[in-house]
């Protein structure tokens, strides 16, 4: 089985204990190894703090980048040789992290600014993520830990084993279910061996349908992530964001009721 690697890459202004920093924040510890174990699925994920002997980096299976920055002291431009490695991996997930940005107008001008790293966020196909930003819109989830954990966390990690929802399971199956031809009444032993293979036939059908379902929508995750950023203004942002937090909801048999009708 291929190893799953998230690589830390730090900027010319940040440094190594800042990286051992956020490692040990995101798996709770001192590990090197990640247990990811949510409601979903549970795998595997080997972090690596990247160096300049690290030559054969690529060959761990580089499936998401942390480029940790400075963002008093780095700038957009000292970045090119961090985005030519990360443009070699190829890795899905790209994250940009750094302590705050500055606003348009206001704010700490020692900061780079908010609006020129989106932009460039978007132009290297990476997602911004401020530790402590000061901006009034940004909501718990938005930023920190949380953040950085919950995008790792929403990735389709080659290796991972996905978790049976049952109540998505028992959902299909009745909303399935249709009037059938009538059929002679079978013997109890019939009808008891009869019942036991379509439970197991159903089960197994289920859980596939299932995980091609769910596999389906985290593979496009990325392409979401970035047609998400795209939109123009906050209001567009959240709305687009809700509709594909509805889409997993229905895969994963929730609720219709539990969404507000507008």
């Amino acid at each position: 089985m291929s190893k799953q690697t998230i690589v830390i890459l730090t900027s010319p202004c940040s440094n190594i204990e800042d990286a051992r920093k956020l490692m040990s924040d995101v798996t709770g510890g001192s590990e090197v190894t990640w247990h990811i174990d949510n409601k979903y699925y549970e795998t595997d994920v080997d972090f690596h703090i990247y160096n300049d002997d690290d030559k054969d980096i690529g060959k761990l299976g580089v499936e998401a980048v942390i480029l940790l920055t400075n963002s008093t002291e780095d700038s957009l431009a000292n970045l090119a040789t961090q985005m030519e490695l990360i443009d070699k991996w190829s890795p899905q997930v790209r994250l940009m992290v750094c302590e705050k940005c500055s606003e348009d107008d206001n704010g700490d001008k020692r900061c780079l600014n908010r609006g020129s790293v989106l932009q460039w966020c978007l132009e290297n196909e990476m997602e911004l993520i401020e530790m402590k930003p000061d901006s009034e819109e940004c909501e718990l989830g938005d930023y920190g830990i949380e953040r950085i954990v919950s995008a790792l966390q929403s990735h389709t990690w080659p290796n991972l084993m996905l978790k049976t929802s049952k109540k998505a399971a028992k959902k299909r199956k009745e909303s399935s279910q249709t009037a059938g031809v009538s059929k002679p009444a079978p013997t109890t032993t019939q009808k008891s061996s009869e019942d036991a293979k379509e439970a197991v036939d159903d089960d197994d059908d289920d859980d596939e349908r299932y995980g091609q379902n769910i596999q389906t929508l985290m593979s496009q995750m990325a392409s979401l992530k970035t047609e998400c950023l795209s939109k123009g203004s906050k209001e567009d942002q959240v709305k687009y964001a809700e509709n594909i937090a509805k889409a997993f909801w229905e895969v994963l048999g929730g609720d219709d009721g539990e969404f507000d009708s507008d």
